[in-house]
């Protein structure tokens, strides 16, 4: 189940939509224009399963648990010890 999460409110929408195009369209760039300025995020819940190296495997778990490098508002966040390789 997805999770709409609405930053600000009221909602700036565009103040005009294209004039072509199917509905589907306009409302998908509409929302990844909402996306891109932060006023709004989707959450999903969703499992993957990785195979592979068991070093990277634990690597991916730790950028997981860490919020892949982000806060919830997309700042930039100290990763954790073991993965400061990666700022390199």
């Amino acid at each position: 189940q997805g999770k709409i999460i609405i930053y600000q409110q009221p909602l700036q929408l565009s103040e005009e939509l294209a004039p072509e195009g199917i509905l589907l369209e306009k409302v998908t760039t509409e929302i990844a224009r909402l996306m891109a300025t932060g006023q709004i995020d989707i959450k999903t819940d969703m499992n993957i399963t990785f195979t592979g190296d068991k070093r990277v495997l634990s690597d991916l778990e730790l950028l997981a648990h860490s919020g892949y490098g982000e806060d919830t508002f997309g700042n930039n966040i100290t990763l954790p010890r073991e993965l400061a390789y990666l700022r390199r």
